[in-house]
């Protein structure tokens, strides 16, 4: 029996250099171990971009992460606004409870903004609408 819905889908990380842009997309459910190796993939593609990067996590699969990882996501914070980080936006359905817990431990972080869009396409338009990204550029840089 091939039950494909059993199979766990895993958080990625990537990198966009021609758009300074960083994705982050989560898992349904995120251990401890997931955030650990979350961090470190992070910390490999910010160092292919360069100061100002922008970020999109895509939260629209993510419906619980666990306390553990609580110092690790806020490392990642710090570590995001100690390399310059410019905008950072989450993609999430409004009520997930995810998308609270991360908005509460969120508003601790001094100077550290967050804005929220209900899709990936409104937060690539709005970031590529404040870069002054011309369409033929938004395409060679390998725009949605």
């Amino acid at each position: 029996m091939n039950d494909v819905s059993s199979k766990k889908k895993k958080s990625t990380v990537r990198a966009n250099i021609g758009k300074n842009r960083l994705y982050v997309s989560l898992a349904e459910s995120i251990s401890k171990e997931d955030i650990d190796s979350i961090y470190t993939e992070i910390r490999f593609c910010v160092s292919d971009l360069s100061s100002g990067f922008d970020v999109i996590t895509d939260l629209t699969n993510a419906k619980l992460g666990h306390l553990i990882g609580v110092n690790v996501f806020r490392k990642i914070a710090q570590f995001l606004q100690n390399q310059g980080v410019n905008r950072i936006i989450r993609v999430t359905p409004q009520k997930s409870i995810i998308a609270k817990q991360l908005a509460h431990l969120s508003a601790k972080i001094p100077g550290y903004s967050v804005e929220y869009k209900s899709s990936i396409e409104e937060a690539e338009e709005l970031l590529d609408s404040q870069s002054g990204m011309a369409p033929e550029q938004k395409s060679a840089a390998g725009g949605v």
